[in-house]
């Protein structure tokens, strides 16, 4: 359950515990039981992801190089720290 969100994962094991209860009781109804299990699948979703689309102005270095002899923007670029686009 480690690709699906915390969320979905929480209902999918109360649901679960649920059927575990219901399954105990003298004369549970087995089917019904499987059927809900079965559905308890659907429960479960993937983490969302958010994204964003990147300009790249928006990491150009906001002091020159300590060479001095490249332009700030593409230093950016390369640092480790900056998101490229």
């Amino acid at each position: 359950m480690s690709d699906c969100s915390r969320a979905s994962a929480v209902l999918f094991t109360r649901e679960i515990d649920v059927v575990r209860a219901a399954a105990a009781e003298p004369g549970a109804d087995t089917r019904a039981l499987a059927v809900r299990v079965l559905a308890a699948w659907d429960l479960l979703a993937p983490p969302p992801y958010q994204t964003a689309d990147v300009d790249r102005s928006w990491v150009t270095a906001s002091t020159p190089p300590w060479d001095g002899t490249k332009d700030t923007a593409p230093t950016a670029g390369r640092c480790p720290t900056a998101i490229r686009s």
